[in-house]
Formats: structure tokens, C-alpha cells, sequence
């Protein structure tokens, strides 16, 4: 993004909480739902959804934005990158996605769908949505699916180009959408889409996350049970 954006943005960070959590101690950034990563050189995180007054997000906080759009339980954060003598800001959300999602971004679905495919559903809408924004991506889609065992995630960068009363400016956002503990899982980090050495050390920062564990539930023995066991 231009100066003019990174000063509107400057001035709006002073609106937010900037307190960094034990979650982000030693340079390591927990995204709920989607892993633990050790940030680039340069680049801090702090929780809190930023007030940028962009046209991505209409005017509106990150949080207002999407909490609108059908995220839940979303957890928000502002991005410093220090590389002096400039200096940019961004955001990084996870939240839970689903049907309250996908009515809202209008995708065509029933009651029926898994988990799996009401996720492919969503990757499928987001790549259709990122060409419609003319977005710019390297890979064949803006999401491509990554196998992971058994199973598979969606995860891509794609560069937006924004215009704001007559200004023009850019940018990239790293996008992930996975299952953990019985969730769809939305994931992105966005950053100054003029620096591309900052967008290229994110999306290495993601691929090489800790993916978060998974909470096993332990069935629950009934009295009647337990007590002939332990007979």
C-alpha cells in the first residue's frame, strides 16, 4: 500500500489494544485453528482487529467486516513490519466457517453436505471470487488443495489491487481454510501488497506452520458400566 494508505493506517492503529500474548512470546504467532508459526524478521503482531479504512473491508474494522460476512468465534490481530526506514501494517484473522458463511457469501448448499465438502464449497466460491477481483496469483487456482495424509486443506496467496477515492494500492493475502477438532477453519494474513519480500516470508511462514493439535474425546462410561468393569 501507498504512504498516504500506511499513514491513514498508522493513525488508526492508535484506536486499538495493542497487547501482544503469551501465544506470540520468543517471535512465535498462535493463529487458533490454524498453527503456530515463527514470524519473519521485521514483523510483530499484536491481538486486535484493525481499523483500516480500506476498500477491502468497506470502511469497517476486520472484525466488523467479517464477523458481518458469517465468521465466528474469530480471533483478530494487527501486523507491524519494520524494515527501516519504511514501515508497513496489516491483519490476520482465524474463525470458524459454515452455514452461516456460506449464506451469507450466498453459495448454494443444503443440510446434507460433510464437513469436507461444505469446505470445498467455500474454497470453490473464494477462487471464483478472487478472479472475479482480477486478483493476482501464481499457482493454476487462487486456492489449491494440499493433501495432508488422508485428508486435505486449501491454502493460496493472492495479490488484490484496491482503489480508494482515486488512489491505488495493493494487497496480498495468504489464505488457508481447514478441519481441526470437527471445525472449518478460515485463516488469513494480510500484508502491504507493494512488498513482496514481506508476502513471500509470510507464505513460507505459513507453510511452515505447527499445525494445531487435536482434541480426542474421550467417550464417557456410564456408572453401570464402570462398575461391571471394575467388578
Amino acid at each position: 500500500m501507498n504512504s498516504r494508505k500506511w499513514a491513514v493506517t498508522l493513525a488508526a492503529l492508535g484506536m486499538i489494544c495493542m497487547i501482544p500474548t503469551a501465544g506470540m512470546a520468543d517471535n512465535l504467532f498462535e493463529l487458533p485453528g490454524i498453527g503456530s508459526m515463527k514470524l519473519p524478521a521485521g514483523v510483530t503482531v499484536a491481538e486486535g482487529a484493525q481499523a483500516t479504512l480500506n476498500a477491502v473491508n468497506e470502511g469497517r474494522s476486520t472484525s466488523d467486516y467479517w464477523n458481518h460476512k458469517g465468521l465466528r468465534n474469530g480471533n483478530f490481530y494487527s501486523l507491524t513490519y519494520e524494515a527501516p526506514p519504511d514501515y508497513s501494517y496489516g491483519w490476520a484473522l482465524s474463525g470458524e466457517v459454515g452455514y452461516p458463511f456460506m449464506l451469507e457469501a450466498g453459495i448454494f448448499t443444503d443440510s446434507n453436505l460433510s464437513q469436507v465438502e461444505q469446505m470445498d464449497s467455500i474454497a470453490s466460491w473464494m477462487n471464483t471470487y478472487f478472479k472475479n477481483q482480477k486478483a493476482v496469483f501464481s499457482e493454476s487456482t487462487p486456492l489449491k488443495q494440499v493433501k495432508a495424509g488422508k485428508s486435505h486443506r486449501w491454502e493460496g496467496q493472492v495479490t488484490l489491487t484496491e482503489n480508494e477515492k482515486g488512489i491505488t494500492y495493493k494487497e496480498t493475502w495468504n489464505v488457508v481454510l481447514q478441519i481441526n477438532n470437527a471445525k472449518i477453519w478460515l485463516g488469513i494474513v494480510c500484508s502491504d501488497g507493494s512488498r513482496p519480500e514481506l508476502g513471500k516470508a509470510l507464505q513460507g511462514m505459513i507453510s511452515r506452520r505447527k499445525q494445531p493439535k487435536e482434541i480426542r474425546l474421550v467417550p464417557r462410561v456410564s456408572r453401570s458400566v464402570q462398575s461391571e468393569t471394575d467388578s
